[in-house]
C-alpha cells in the first residue's frame, strides 16, 4: 500500500479499491485457516465433525448472500 501512495500517479480511488481487495484476500484466507484448524481438531470424531462442516458452510453461505445483498437507503461512506 505504501507503494501505491509514493507513486507519481496516486489515484486516491484505485488505491482504495487495491486496500479493500487485499482485506477480501486476507478475510479468505484467515476463514480456510479456520476451516483447517477445525478439521484438524475434529476430524477424529466423525460425527461433531461433519456437523462442524455443516455449520460452517451454512455461515459462509449466509455471511456471502448478507454481504452481496444491495444495501437499502442511505449509506455514509469514507471518502475512498
Amino acid at each position: 500500500m505504501a507503494a501505491l501512495y509514493r507513486g507519481e500517479n496516486f489515484d486516491k480511488l484505485t488505491t482504495w479499491k487495491i486496500a479493500w481487495l487485499t482485506q477480501g484476500v486476507v478475510v479468505f484466507l484467515r476463514a480456510l485457516v479456520l476451516i483447517e484448524l477445525a478439521r484438524k481438531v475434529l476430524s477424529g470424531y466423525i460425527g461433531i465433525w461433519a456437523l462442524a462442516r455443516r455449520l460452517l458452510l451454512g455461515v459462509a453461505a449466509f455471511v456471502l448472500v448478507k454481504r452481496s445483498a444491495p444495501v437499502r437507503g442511505p449509506v455514509a461512506m469514507a471518502d475512498p
